[in-house]
Order: C-alpha cells, then structure tokens, then sequence
C-alpha cells in the first residue's frame, strides 16, 4: 500500500557511521533516534510514513532506496548526522514543489541546512 514518505534511519548494525570520539556516540543511533522524531513529527500532521529499519540491522543502500520505489512512497528521507567538520544536512532528490516543502519543514524542525 502506498505511503507518503519511507524513513530512513542511515547506517545500522555492522555499520555504525560516525562515532564521537569523546561521548563514544555512534551515528546510527542518532539517526534512529532522529528518524523516530521525523516520524512522530509527520504523523501528527497527517502523513503516513514508514521506516526501512526500526532495530540496529544492516540494510544494503540499494534494498533502503529500492524499498520505497517497490512500495510507492512519494518521498525517501535518509538521515544521517554527519561528522562536526560537516554539520548536518538535509538532501531531497527533486525539486517538485511538495518534496521541497517537506524538506523545508523537515530542516527547519530538525534545525538544519538543505541541500
């Protein structure tokens, strides 16, 4: 059944992404913990949403995009928090008018940059 948008929580099990050296934070546990708040977000305004992991498993990228695709989600939002040399980021694939909506709500909520 088609959604409005797949979730993508970045990285998992194996593959932790970014780790705080200070703190020993890893990356893919943010970017659960981030995901869950964009759901939450997105469901109290009317969106449905899906996740492409809800546990610390590895997912092939490939299976993560494919998913949504397969499945007819308007929108895939992958998250990730990037090294602090970088900051964050927020990356949409088009530019139709309700994909930068979204990610400029998104961005605003999560208080980051688009790109």
């Amino acid at each position: 059944m088609p959604y409005d948008v797949l979730i993508d929580p970045g990285h998992g099990g194996a593959d932790s992404g970014a780790v705080n050296s200070k703190t020993n934070t890893l990356e893919k546990n943010l970017n659960m913990d981030s995901s869950l708040s964009v759901e939450y977000f997105l469901g109290q305004r009317g969106r449905t949403t899906k996740m492409t992991r809800t546990t610390d498993v590895d997912i092939d990228n490939y299976q993560r995009a494919y998913q949504g695709v397969r499945e007819g989600a308007k929108i895939f939002v992958s998250v990730h928090h990037d090294s602090a040399e970088v900051g964050r980021s927020l990356v949409y694939h088009d530019n139709k008018a309700e994909s930068i909506r979204l990610a400029n709500k998104v961005a605003g909520y999560m208080g980051v940059s688009r790109s």
